[in-house]
């Protein structure tokens, strides 16, 4: 049996996955959602960082200022895809 299928078969009988291993450490889930909650932070401050050069940079060339805010913008929407 494939192992997408096997791995279905556990989600609708949990029970089962008990008999399969050990409970992995915790330390692992908190690790991993400590990550997740960084990239989230850092494509939040891309993204703010966008909207800030837009509004507070007015001394900067029309093109250059919107360039780089665009670059910001699209670097947090990646951070976040990611």
């Amino acid at each position: 049996m494939s192992n997408f299928l096997w791995s279905l078969r556990l989600w609708f009988a949990p029970e089962r996955v008990r008999e399969e291993g050990d409970t992995p450490d915790y330390r692992f889930s908190l690790a991993n959602e400590r990550t997740f909650l960084a990239w989230l932070r850092t494509a939040l401050a891309l993204i703010g960082g966008g909207f800030a050069v837009d509004q507070f940079l007015p001394d900067l060339r029309r093109g250059w200022r919107i360039g780089l805010a665009l670059a910001l913008l699209a670097a947090g929407v990646l951070c976040s895809l990611r």
